[in-house]
């Protein structure tokens, strides 16, 4: 407090743990030989999730802001909610795109994979 510096997260706390979270819970398990990557640079951080967008789910609803709510992995998701690591509403990516724009950082940027 006062005149001393204080150490802040380069990413506001909430969206990195929603983008591994997301990772964890919706990655293609079947897709064998890739893993979850997570890769930092000087400008960003990526997280490259193996198995691309479910069927039912398009870019512009998940850009749009909108709940968007829909599990790649059901019962991974369950344990999730269980452990209170998330909530399995939809809210997350909204949520993610918000803490983002109020720490006054440019938005994530979600690049489907196949």
């Amino acid at each position: 407090m006062g005149n001393r510096f204080q150490a802040v997260s380069e990413y506001p706390r909430f969206s990195w743990q929603e983008a591994l979270l997301n990772a964890i819970a919706h990655r293609n398990y079947s897709v064998q030989g890739n893993g979850i990557e997570v890769w930092l640079f000087d400008d960003r951080m990526e997280v490259v999730i193996p198995g691309g967008l479910l069927p039912v789910l398009n870019l512009q609803e998940l850009l749009s802001r909108r709940r968007v709510h829909c599990s790649r992995n059901p019962r991974l998701m369950r344990t999730l909610v269980d452990l209170g690591l998330t909530r399995d509403q939809g809210e997350g990516i909204p949520r993610m795109f918000a803490g983002m724009e109020d720490a006054f950082l440019p938005a994530p940027r979600i690049e489907p994979t196949t």
